[in-house]
């Protein structure tokens, strides 16, 4: 499925990793509508100037594509792989599926304001749950697993399910400051 503004958190928590932005870095957000590349892109709500700390609050379509275009394509990109967009979190259930996450060559000129939105990719609700634990986890991302533990009547152990970090999409400060702002 398009994920929609959850999706917000992966182009802020970029910008915030590589120094683009800070909280309290502040975008124009147009009043509620900006026209980019020809095509108009809409707020809920007609904003004007925000800091990072309130488009995230307010989850400003034209906020985050704006830090989306700081990040630029290459790097959004990077930051979706990191979060393991496009892949398979090898979760312990069948039928696990990619989501569709296309090459940055493939992309328009809008694709990446409308992705850092959530829109323009499709995800797995697991992909989404395990990017916000990453957040939560202090950056650490994590294999999702369902299974903590199988064993027989007499107490053996057939399989034990352990937490097994597979990579960090973001610093331990950034997971801070992304927390703090999502709280």
């Amino acid at each position: 499925y398009e994920p929609g503004s959850t999706f917000k958190v992966i182009a802020i928590s970029g910008a915030l990793n590589e120094g683009i932005v800070q909280p309290d870095t502040e975008f124009d957000c147009e009043n509620g509508a900006w026209d980019y590349a020809g095509k108009v892109l809409k707020d809920v709500h007609g904003y004007g100037i925000l800091p990072v700390a309130d488009i995230v609050k307010k989850s400003s379509n034209i906020g985050t594509a704006k830090i989306a275009l700081g990040l630029g394509k290459r790097r959004y990109y990077d930051y979706l792989k990191r979060y393991g967009l496009g892949a398979r979190t090898g979760i312990d259930l069948p039928g696990e599926e990619v989501g569709i996450l296309r090459s940055p060559d493939t992309w328009g000129d809008v694709d990446l304001t409308r992705m850092a939105m959530g829109q323009s990719i499709s995800v797995t609700a697991v992909q989404v749950v395990n990017l916000f634990c990453a957040i939560a986890n202090d950056g650490f991302l994590m294999r999702p697993y369902c299974v903590k533990k199988v064993s027989r009547g007499n107490g053996e152990v057939l399989y034990q399910g352990q937490p097994e970090v597979i990579g960090r999409p973001i610093s331990q400060q950034t997971a801070r400051t992304m927390r703090d702002m999502l709280r």
